[in-house]
């Protein structure tokens, strides 16, 4: 009798008590992230997760695993877009257009009863001799405070999980545009890590290579502007540097991939929250000045150069017409040459021209002899 009480009271603890210790027992498992447990925590939405396969390393600390070779990546929600674990790229989604008078189109919803108990755990199955990811990101963020300024923070994120989006910021000081102004520019992006495998193993540099690219578009824009130039299009809210840095997910520089391809990050958006012009600096100054009377100078001696061409093929003409026409034609000519001069001058002499010439007076007109 006694036995019989004991196998019923073992039968109805395991029904109500055996699926909460069968699904701690495996909510534990999954938490030693070690090669013997085939079990992981999926990641939170907006999250990605890389698996890798198992590495023995010679040392043990978190901080110097090495990062393995990919096994497979565990992806989380991203509404709006589609995952494809075989290519592991995130394709963004095209909303359907729906036509008049036809049915929504059907949106599959998971529910309990076709769940199994690792969905309703959130837990997923990687296999044994597995590893989450060891990788770590660093990078500068753009961050709001509590009274609504925004700054930028130097931030390290270790692994396992990784976000599929970012907000990032890059502060370059000091661009130097065609005629010499600083320009002060802080530009804060959004990026989406679509291909986390080109970008944490194939590439591994995704950060350096995006900072890279949006100096170098930015020090070639600055530099074919003028500081006028760069001064209207930054009051008019212009967006041709902003579409510049866009176009580097598709290409960079003329003739080469863009960012998506290298390393599997897309540029979403960017903005500039400071876009300004820095103090000269005396030997910027001094050269930029220099540059300048150069310049001026060079454009007045080129000015120069062709009136007094132009001048002297006139005046050659006229002189021989008077010289032809004889002395009196040169006295008279003389003459006037004077009066002209002295109109600009305000002076009133007695000249005399000539030998045979008659000695006149001659008198600027509205002065006094």
């Amino acid at each position: 009798t006694f036995l019989v009480v004991l196998f019923v009271a073992l039968a109805i603890a395991a029904y109500f008590f055996g699926p909460f210790i069968l699904k701690t027992a495996l909510v534990k498992w999954a938490a030693l992230d070690s090669k013997y447990s085939p079990l992981v925590q999926k990641p939170a939405t907006g999250s990605i997760l890389p698996i890798e396969k198992w590495t023995d390393d010679k040392d043990k600390t978190a901080a110097t695993k090495k990062v393995g070779e990919l096994a497979t990546i565990i992806v989380s929600d991203i509404p709006g877009y589609t995952w494809n674990p075989n290519t592991y790229e995130f394709s963004k989604n095209t909303t359907p257009v729906a036509t008049p008078g036809a049915s929504p189109v059907p949106v599959a919803v998971a529910s309990p009863a076709n769940q199994n108990i690792l969905d309703e755990l959130g837990l997923a199955w990687v296999g044994f001799y597995r590893r989450t990811w060891r990788g770590s990101t660093s990078y500068v963020s753009w961050e709001v405070g509590s009274k609504g300024t925004g700054g930028t923070v130097e931030k390290e994120r270790k692994g396992p999980e990784i976000f599929f989006r970012h907000t990032l910021a890059l502060n370059l000081d000091k661009l130097i545009s065609s005629d010499n102004t600083e320009v002060n520019i802080t530009v804060v992006f959004v990026i989406e890590i679509r291909n986390p495998h080109q970008a944490l193993f194939i590439s591994g540099a995704w950060v350096k290579n995006l900072y890279s690219a949006i100096t170098q578009a930015c020090k070639e824009y600055v530099g074919r502007k003028t500081e006028a130039k760069l001064r209207t299009e930054r009051d008019s809210k212009k967006k041709d540097l902003v579409d510049f840095i866009l176009n580097l997910s598709t290409q960079v520089g003329a003739g080469k991939p863009g960012l998506m391809e290298t390393d599997g990050i897309w540029i979403v958006s960017a903005r500039f929250e400071k876009f300004d012009f820095g103090a000269d600096s005396p030997k910027l100054r001094e050269a930029r000045e220099s540059v300048r009377v150069a310049q001026l100078g060079s454009a007045a001696a080129t000015h120069d150069a062709e009136t007094i061409t132009k001048l002297g093929v006139a005046q050659g003409a006229r002189y021989k017409e008077i010289v032809a026409a004889g002395p009196e034609a040169i006295t008279l000519a003389s003459q006037e040459a004077i009066a002209k001069a002295l109109e600009k001058g305000g002076a009133t002499p007695i000249v005399s021209i000539g030998t045979n010439a008659v000695t006149p007076a001659i008198v600027v007109p509205n002065k006094k002899p």
